[in-house]
């Protein structure tokens, strides 16, 4: 049943953008249809450029990830060098090795070395087949448990996981953007159509005082009040249908057909009516705001940083530890391409290296940095957090307000509605004054815009609250 409707959902989003597309193209209007505020966030979630550039995120760090395990790919080197003087040659010197790094620190190699010459030197000498030398280095101190590879590796899983709080974060604040767009549009043509209601009917009022003042049933006077009134209320309009185009134009930003193509709306695609809507509420005892600040992608963005930074700290105190690296290189001469009749444990090259620094000086720096990197990181998430966690108590507070402001308003919209329907009875019927009527009138308009104001508001301060909490996205 659940994926019959987001067949249905999805087929009908297919339809709106492509009436849309059609409409861009070709400039032909389509028949009245209301762009409903979940068509339009689908839309922007799957066609936006921003959300384009928001999904490339992932692939950002997956890049950065396939980069790091880079790091641990098998190498091999090779290295020719001859010398010739008096057409003689002195010596040549070739090697081809194979470096293996492991996880744990330990490098395997496995080098064959030939070299020749009448001037070479003897520590060089080799058989006429050459040496096959395998081996291993093993770290004692410094990298044993954590070297510049597996640091880098660690760090590019947490650049991952960075990347796809950006992703969230880039969704977020483009939903919210969009969120605000069409609520702002839905209030202006909600008043766009109060207004016409009002020039109607202060259109035929004054053709009625008119026709009323020219058989002497109104005074000459009521025609001069009933003309300003309608040119008031027209000019009005005409400020409500300026404010209603710029709030389409601010909308059609955010629509787009494949992050390519923008889109513009016809005059026949209309946002919903205040009637078909309901205000949002939200019950604090169901809200649990620890829970949903620690999961707010900006606050995981910086604490994963901090464990990036924490790597690094890690990395820089392993270099307080003296670097002593164990080699062991068994030897084996080539006989008939077989090298394991060779094998003998007395042939082999060993090794160890050593170093030391006296002052540790470079290394201090590096830990100290670090370690004041990971203090600001927690100052800002500290304060973030605080400031995410009062903003969000302040848009529930306001989301709570404004739906019990809207049931009052509405009450007060409907009811001035009524009073102004019989005052119009009584004037006429000529119980009543132009005056009286105006004056019920402007009641009307400024209950009625108050309402979408306060719907508006109420619908913004639901967009924020996700905001806030990270969520947005996810609706």
């Amino acid at each position: 049943m659940i994926k019959r409707k987001m067949k249905l959902k999805n087929k009908h989003i297919t339809h709106f953008i492509a009436v849309l597309l059609f409409s861009t193209l070709f400039g032909i209007n389509a028949n009245a249809q209301t762009m409903h505020y979940d068509e339009f966030i689908s839309i922007v979630k799957k066609h936006h450029p921003l959300a384009k550039q928001a999904e490339l995120q992932l692939n950002y760090g997956e890049a950065n990830l396939q980069q790091s395990r880079g790091l641990f790919d098998p190498k091999i080197i090779s290295e020719l060098s001859q010398k010739y003087f008096n057409e003689k040659q002195y010596y040549s010197h070739f090697n081809a090795q194979l470096k293996i790094p492991t996880w744990f620190g330990i490098e395997l190699k496995s080098l064959y070395e030939n070299n020749t010459g009448i001037n070479l030197n003897p520590e060089f000498n080799t058989p006429s087949k050459g040496l096959l030398v395998t081996g291993v280095s093993v770290p004692l101190a410094q990298g044993l448990f954590i070297d510049k590879r597996r640091a880098e590796l660690f760090k590019a899983k947490k650049f991952l996981e960075i990347s796809e709080y950006e992703r969230q974060i880039l969704l977020n604040e483009l939903i919210k953007q969009a969120s605000v767009a069409y609520w702002e549009w839905f209030k202006a043509y909600n008043k766009l159509k109060v207004y016409e209601e009002i020039v109607d009917l202060a259109k035929n009022r004054l053709e009625f005082v008119k026709n009323e003042a020219i058989i002497g049933e109104k005074p000459n006077i009521d025609t001069l009040e009933a003309s300003i009134q309608y040119n008031n209320r027209l000019n009005t309009l005409l400020e409500t249908q300026q404010l209603y185009y710029e709030k389409t134009k601010l909308l059609e930003v955010y629509l787009w057909q494949d992050g390519l193509i923008p889109m513009e709306l016809t005059k026949n695609v209309t946002p919903e009516i205040i009637d078909n809507i309901s205000p949002s509420i939200i019950l604090a005892d169901s809200v649990r705001l620890d829970t949903i600040i620690n999961n707010h992608p900006k606050l995981n963005k910086l604490q994963t940083y901090i464990e990036q930074k924490n790597i690094d700290l890690r990395l820089y105190r392993e270099y307080f530890k003296p670097k002593i690296n164990l080699n062991y290189n068994p030897i084996v001469e080539p006989l008939d391409n077989n090298f394991l009749t060779q094998y003998s444990l007395s042939n082999y090259k060993w090794g160890i290296d050593i170093a030391l620094p006296i002052l540790y000086r470079k290394e201090r720096g590096y830990v100290n940095t670090k370690k004041l990197e990971i203090k600001d990181y927690n100052l800002q998430k500290e304060y973030l957090r605080l400031e995410y966690f009062k903003t969000i108590q302040t848009f529930i507070n306001n989301i709570n307000t404004t739906y019990k402001r809207f049931s009052i308003s509405n009450k007060l919209s409907a009811d001035s509605y009524r009073l102004l329907m019989s005052e119009k009875e009584l004037y006429e019927a000529g119980e009543s004054s132009l005056f009286k009527l105006n004056s019920r009138e402007v009641y009307f308009m400024k209950y009625k815009t108050d309402l979408i104001d306060i719907l508006t508001e109420n619908k913004k301060a639901e967009v924020y609250f996700y905001y806030y909490s990270g969520n947005l996205f996810k609706l």
